[in-house]
């Protein structure tokens, strides 16, 4: 039977593409996102996302979404533009899967089978991966508030403020 990763990794030229050429038209705020650097990192999380196919471990894919975190912050983008993002790969593999399980050469029901087994892994995976991004960004958020405040309190001290006997109003 056919081999999800070996599928992932023989259609790797045709899915980046069809990642590359979708994400721009599902997701507005990635049309400014000059091509040649969506490719470039549409193919570097590809590579990250075939490990955690392979392997299961998913240190490749967090290095590269913590690198997407702090790109798209900086840009501008939105949590959720980033996850809708991330949700094309599905809709670009699941006709190229289909297609291959179909002229397998396996009697309907044996591909039909193996088809639904090899999305089922795709959508776990990819859900796992979001999963995982929503926690690199939250960090990474978090880091940069973090910061802040430690500059915040840092200024603070230096001009002898003292915020925690301010009081706003009085009830």
């Amino acid at each position: 039977m056919l081999s999800l990763y070996n599928i992932l990794v023989e259609n790797r030229a045709r899915i980046v593409s069809g990642v590359q050429a979708k994400i721009p038209r599902e997701v507005r705020a990635y049309s400014r996102v000059p091509r040649g650097e969506l490719r470039e990192s549409i193919e570097h999380l590809y590579d990250a996302y075939l490990d955690l196919v392979a392997s299961g471990k998913d240190e490749k894919l967090r290095h590269m979404f913590g690198y997407i975190a702090r790109v798209r912050v900086a840009q501008g983008f939105r949590l959720g533009s980033i996850l809708r993002a991330l949700l094309v790969f599905n809709a670009v593999v699941r006709p190229i899967l289909q297609e291959i399980f179909r002229y397998s050469g396996a009697p309907d029901a044996e591909a039909r089978k193996a088809f639904n087994e090899a999305f089922a892994t795709i959508e776990v995976t990819t859900f796992d991966a979001i999963s995982t991004f929503s926690e690199v960004f939250q960090d990474y958020v978090q880091s940069r508030v973090d910061e802040h405040n430690q500059y915040l309190q840092q200024k603070n001290r230096q001009h002898g403020i003292d915020l925690s006997k301010f009081v706003l109003f009085r009830a």
